[in-house]
């Protein structure tokens, strides 16, 4: 940054105008910074002089694009699921797989439905055989925990050199936040040691998503919690750990420290800044890292015989009953299915989706009648399923509920569309239950039309899913909707707005 002022003692820079952040030099001299842009494709630069008496200068801007994001240069499942994926296998091309010391176990169905995840009680540990990134340059690594310990603090990972990890990041039990911690030297002491904290307190026995990055050009180290920038602290001078990647614990004084207590998933290793673009969008060339995993889809265009099999690859094929069958759908030439109020609907043989974590429901319907409920999409329950989507004719909107216990007389949350739908119109309708924020969402051809506040003990329906009614486990229904309901889909996760607008444009199977 330069000045044709003699007299300029500060500059002003940062990637939104007016600039904030504060840069000082010596009086008419220039400052070079390295900066990491915020974002792919176009971004800007501004920048101020500030000169001794204060006066600021015009705004300048520079205007510049950042290519296409290299992925990951490592990644691990760390689950089994029904179409193959070896959970200790790098899902990076020509990338390092994991070695186990025998005392990770596989718990099924603790965050999708139909798979076992990497469970951890302290002692067990995977590790690469050899380094995976340079660690005195900037590189991150993010993961999906779920901590069921308490009393210690508990790390996810860690880079190991000779006698410590150049990056840590877990819990810490000082505070109950989520951390990242950095050393500033391999030695047994670590030197000095600097911390970044989540904003928040750590919740137990929930899935969270958490990304440590270490920014060595601009000195920062950050942590993103569920998306979220949620710590910062500025960086010791980086060194390299030539040692192996390791999951489950971290390396301290030579040995390994803090186990984790709980579950972990899907990490991935990057040898460069992870921005929030990576988190919620990702590239052509690899995933968003906290993309939805889409675990059921039934287009109904191919299916014959009473059965609607699931395009998803997670095999939870829908069985058709009573006074249900295939018709035409809301796409010309296009087929969903027709329930007619009295006995038609459809199901799964298993529950599909963990309810008591973030889902994401999508379809389509179209009411014939509006002299009762219209269920679209529900889940069996002993007593009190939840309906995800339906029309409710006392209100005459689609709405979202959810009972916040499984009993006669539940309290209910209840997201609400604002308009009245007309019969014989197909809707596209989006239901959302977000953990991270405890909210209930409800989007109606690609609008959101309802936000409130949902459960924060959110418990788990384990019985079928079903579509045209709702349900309990000992078999009996009500609630049948009279219409027709086409392109279903089930996701673990929080689908985004972008995603939200692609699908209500275009049938789910184009996806």
């Amino acid at each position: 940054m330069t000045s044709a002022d003699d007299d300029v003692v500060t500059y002003l820079y940062g990637w939104s105008s007016p600039p904030a952040n504060i840069a000082s030099t010596q009086q008419g001299d220039s400052r070079t910074l390295q900066l990491t842009p915020p974002r792919y494709g176009d971004n800007t630069l501004y920048i101020q002089a500030v000169d001794l008496a204060g006066n600021t200068s015009v705004t300048g801007a520079y205007s510049f694009v950042v290519g296409r994001a290299k992925g990951p240069v490592a990644g691990w499942e760390l689950e089994t699921r029904p179409d193959g994926t070896q959970p200790l296998k790098s899902v990076v091309l020509d990338g390092p797989s994991l070695t186990t010391n025998n005392a990770v176990g596989w718990t099924p169905d603790v965050r999708l439905m139909g798979a076992t995840t990497a469970d951890f009680d302290g002692s067990a540990a995977l590790m690469t055989d050899a380094s995976v990134v340079d660690t005195s340059e900037s590189f991150s690594v993010s993961a999906w925990v779920r901590l069921d310990g308490s009393g210690s603090d508990f790390h996810v990972g860690g880079f190991d050199g000779m006698s410590m990890s150049a990056l840590s990041f877990g819990y810490t039990q000082a505070t109950g936040h989520w951390y990242l911690t950095v050393p500033s030297a391999d030695s047994a002491s670590g030197g000095t040691w600097v911390r970044a904290e989540s904003t928040n307190s750590a919740t137990r026995n929930q899935w969270t998503h958490l990304v440590a990055v270490i920014d060595h050009a601009e000195g920062t180290g950050r942590l993103y919690v569920n998306g979220e920038s949620s710590g910062a602290v500025n960086l010791p001078q980086g060194w390299t750990a030539d040692g192996a990647f390791r999951i489950g614990s971290s390396l301290h004084n030579g040995a390994a420290a803090n186990g984790w207590q709980g579950q972990i998933a899907s990490v991935r290793v990057f040898d460069r800044v992870v921005v929030p673009e990576d988190l919620s969008a990702g590239t052509d060339d690899f995933s968003a890292l906290m993309a939805p995993q889409r675990v059921g889809q039934w287009s109904f265009d191919e299916d014959c015989c009473g059965l609607a099999r699931d395009q998803s690859n997670w095999n939870n094929d829908l069985s058709l009953f009573g006074g249900s069958e295939f018709a035409p759908g809301y796409q010309p030439g296009s087929y969903g299915i027709s329930v007619d109020g009295v006995d038609g609907f459809a199901a799964s043989t298993d529950a599909v989706f963990r309810t008591d974590d973030s889902f994401s429901i999508s379809a389509w319907a179209r009411l014939d009648s509006k002299t009762s409920d219209f269920t679209v999409v529900s889940s069996e329950a002993v007593v009190r399923p939840s309906s995800y989507v339906k029309y409710k004719p006392g209100t005459d909107r689609w709405r979202m509920t959810i009972p916040d216990a499984d009993v006669e007389s539940p309290g209910w949350y209840i997201a609400e569309d604002t308009t009245t739908p007309e019969v014989g119109e197909w809707y596209h309708l989006v239901s959302i239950y977000d953990a991270a924020t405890d909210e209930l969402r409800l989007y109606v051809n690609g609008a959101l039309v309802s936000t409130v506040a949902g459960p924060t003990e959110p418990w788990h329906v384990d019985g079928r899913l079903l579509l045209g009614a709702a349900g309990s486990i000992d078999g009996s229904q009500w609630s049948f909707a009279h219409g027709a309901i086409d392109d279903v889909a089930i996701y673990q996760g929080v689908l985004t707005e972008t995603q939200i607008a692609e699908l209500s444009a275009r049938p789910q199977s184009d996806n």
